[in-house]
């Protein structure tokens, strides 16, 4: 009910609906937060996707956040709070090689997009966070 009331195109509706997700720390699909955030870029919606992809699981999230970050549409202040989330990351946490790879190939692809500080402290993490 929420991910319906989240893609409204009211805007009363759809932050009405990202509180209550946010009061009951329902969670979500860091890639289909991603997607939904693509395709409602620029509405409330839109916003409210993009809030919760920030909320994801560090792992999961950074992956997306990396293309969000490559992504010259986005407003400074933005990409302000994906730098803060991308280098907010579990050290402790544990990632399957799939998902290491996906991060690596993103790494690799829009590398020089990518401040050198930003992806050499994700290779470094990543040779200790994959099971």
């Amino acid at each position: 009910m929420y991910w319906r009331l989240l893609s409204d195109d009211s805007p009363v509706m759809a932050g009405q609906a990202y509180r209550l997700i946010q009061k009951y720390r329902i969670s979500y699909n860091a890639l289909r937060l991603y997607e939904c955030f693509m395709q409602n870029r620029g509405s409330v919606s839109g916003e409210c996707f993009l809030k919760l992809l920030l909320c994801a699981p560090s792992w999961q999230r950074l992956p997306y956040l990396l293309l969000l970050y490559c992504d010259e549409e986005l407003s400074d202040e933005w990409r302000c709070s994906i730098v803060s989330k991308i280098h907010e990351r579990n050290p402790y946490a544990k990632i399957p090689r799939q998902q290491a790879q996906e991060i690596c190939d993103i790494l690799k692809q829009k590398g020089r997009l990518i401040p050198p500080v930003i992806s050499e402290r994700i290779w470094f993490d990543l040779r200790y966070v994959v099971k």
